[in-house]
C-alpha cells in the first residue's frame, strides 16, 4: 500500500468484534464517526457529531473531583455532597478531563486512525471470516470519509476480506460512484416514502436516496433496504402500502424491517443532548409482522431485524 494511503485517516468511534448482525456470518464492525443527517430518535447520537466528544456517565463517578482541576472552562463542577455536574455548553471538547478520570465515568468518545492502524487492528479477526463473515463499515455515516473508507475497504480486500457497508445514502452521486466500487454488500436506509415527512425528522428529503437506490441496483450490488420502524412516523398501515408501492417501482428485492428501540437514550443525557423520542414505546418484532405481511406480498424477502 502507498505510504500516503496507509497513513490516511479517519474518525472512528469504534472498531467491534463478533458481530452477529449487520451482514453474512461473523463480522467486525468499523463505526464511523459524523454524520450529515440528523435523526432524531439515533440510536447512536454520539456518531453524529465529526469531532471528538466528551461523555459523562454519572454511574461512574467517584467523585474524586480530578476533572475539576485541569477543566479550563469550568465546564465541570461539585455541589456539596460532591456530585460532579457537567454543563456542555461551556465545554471546549479538550479532553483534559477525559485523561484524568480514573474511573473513565468522563471518557472521548471518537478517535483518529491511520488506515494501517485499522487494518492491523482489524486483521486479528481474520481467522472469523473464514465462513462467510467479513467487516462491517457503519455510522455515522461511511460516505462522509470516502477517502479514509475507500483506502481501508481496498486494504481489506487486499486480505481476502469481503466488505459491507451500511449507509444513509445520503451524499454526492460522485461519492456514492467511488463506494460502489468496493463494496461487496450494501445495506441502505430507507426512512420514509415521503420526502416531506423524510425531510421533517432527518432534515433532508429523500430524493438523493432514492436516486442513489437505482445506481446501486444499476451497478449491480447486492442490495437490502433497511426501514428503521418508528412509531407515529412510519408505522401506520397507510405507511406499509406505500412503501410497498414505492419499492415495487423501484423493483427491490429485500427489505430489512429495523424496529425503533429506547437501548441509546441514556446516552443523550450523557453527551448533554436532547432527546425527542423519550416518551415513545420500544417496538418488538410482534408489531411489525403485519407490516412484513403487507411487504411479503410484492418483495420477495422481507425479515425484521437486522
Amino acid at each position: 500500500m502507498p505510504d500516503k494511503l496507509r497513513k490516511e485517516k479517519g474518525l472512528l468511534l469504534e472498531i467491534q468484534r463478533f458481530c452477529l448482525h449487520d451482514g453474512p456470518g461473523i463480522r467486525t464492525t468499523v463505526f464511523f464517526k459524523g454524520c450529515p443527517l440528523q435523526c432524531k430518535w439515533c440510536a447512536n447520537p454520539e456518531s453524529q457529531s465529526f469531532v471528538p466528544q466528551l461523555q459523562f456517565s454519572e454511574i461512574g463517578c467517584i467523585r474524586c473531583g480530578r476533572c475539576i482541576k485541569v477543566c479550563p472552562v469550568q465546564a465541570l463542577w461539585q455541589d456539596e455532597m460532591k456530585k460532579i455536574h457537567y454543563i456542555p455548553e461551556k465545554c471546549i471538547q479538550c479532553q483534559a478531563c477525559a485523561a484524568v478520570c480514573p474511573s473513565k465515568a468522563l471518557r472521548t468518545a471518537g478517535k483518529s486512525w491511520t488506515v494501517e492502524d485499522a487494518v492491523y487492528e482489524i486483521l486479528k479477526d481474520k481467522v472469523f471470516f473464514r465462513e462467510g463473515g467479513g467487516v462491517t463499515f457503519s455510522g455515522g455515516e461511511v460516505l462522509a470519509q470516502i477517502d479514509f473508507a475507500e483506502a481501508l475497504a481496498n486494504a481489506l480486500h487486499r486480505n481476502g476480506i469481503h466488505i459491507t457497508c451500511e449507509t444513509s445514502g445520503y451524499s454526492s452521486e460522485e461519492t456514492f460512484a467511488r463506494m460502489l466500487k468496493w463494496c461487496d454488500l450494501l445495506y441502505l436506509d430507507l426512512k420514509h416514502w415521503d420526502s416531506q415527512k423524510h425531510k421533517a425528522q432527518i432534515g433532508v428529503g429523500n430524493e438523493v436516496i432514492l436516486q442513489h437506490l437505482t445506481i446501486a441496483q444499476k451497478a449491480g450490488i447486492p442490495l437490502v433496504i433497511r426501514i428503521p420502524v418508528i412509531p407515529r412516523y412510519n408505522d401506520s398501515p397507510a405507511d406499509w402500502q406505500e412503501f410497498s408501492r414505492l419499492l415495487t417501482q423501484y423493483q427491490v428485492k429485500e427489505v430489512h424491517l429495523l424496529p425503533f428501540h429506547q437501548f441509546g437514550a441514556g446516552k443523550y443525557t450523557q453527551f448533554g443532548m436532547k432527546y425527542e423520542y423519550a416518551g415513545y414505546p420500544s417496538l418488538a418484532k410482534e408489531d411489525l409482522t403485519e407490516f412484513a405481511e403487507t411487504l411479503s406480498k410484492v418483495i420477495p424477502k422481507v425479515q425484521i431485524g437486522g
